[in-house]
């Protein structure tokens, strides 16, 4: 068993038990993507570059999605019980059925500093290529809530995206990025709240759904939650 997972189990009941902890957490959560939402537009105007991502630009959307700390798939569970729908679900569920099990001690996902150094080089997305299964239509259902390694995998390049290649970034700018998404998680820890980024996973392996319900949930260690 993962060490961190008795007390996120902690954690989860308290946002289910406790009056107003859930709001609370939802709103410190929104608070910290505000803040990184900002460190982006800062650190690309630093190193001289324009963010270039546009609703409809899904070309840097990993197949199987990406990797999600605890913290970022409350939200992701809340969000999508606030408009169930079942064939998103069910697509979610089938292409988290068509990824192999992780490899002992690692993880199958793309997670954030991977997708950091993937955006170090480009390249064409592959025919026949499928993106993320969060979207529909182009666009993303959890893209408020979306986890970080979404969130600051960036593209600063209009031709890239025009032309379906992956974003080249300037080595600089995703360098800042790392250290400073490294800091914030040193200052998370130091609050005690290590288990909120060292629990989570695939992020469609940890989110499932309850047909007889018509909702969501989160799967982590064999429990089931449901945030509403």
């Amino acid at each position: 068993m993962n060490p961190w997972l008795p007390q996120a189990f902690g954690f989860l009941d308290s946002l289910t038990a406790e009056p107003g902890a859930l709001e609370g957490f939802l709103s410190a959560v929104r608070a910290f993507y505000a803040e990184v939402d900002d460190w982006v537009q800062v650190l690309a105007a630093e190193h001289g570059a324009d963010i270039a991502c546009r609703p409809g630009c899904f070309h840097c959307c990993p197949r199987k999605g990406v990797e999600a700390a605890l913290f970022e798939l409350v939200p992701i569970v809340v969000e999508l019980n606030r408009r169930p729908c079942r064939l998103l679900m069910e697509r979610i569920r089938s292409r988290a059925r068509e990824t192999s099990a992780p490899p002992a001690g690692g993880a199958d996902g793309d997670s954030l500093f991977s997708l950091l150094q993937i955006a170090e080089s480009s390249g064409r997305a592959p025919a026949g290529w499928e993106p993320c299964p969060f979207l529909e239509e182009g666009l993303c259902r959890i893209y408020t809530v979306r986890p970080l390694a979404c969130r600051l995998h960036v593209s600063v390049s209009e031709r890239s995206c025009a032309e379906a290649m992956k974003p080249s970034l300037p080595r600089g700018f995703t360098s800042a990025l790392s250290r400073t998404v490294a800091a914030r998680f040193e200052t998370i820890r130091r609050r005690g709240l290590g288990p909120l980024l060292d629990s989570g996973g695939l992020l469609i392996r940890q989110i499932d759904w309850d047909p007889n319900q018509g909702a969501c949930y989160l799967a982590v260690g064999g429990r089931r939650y449901g945030f509403r």
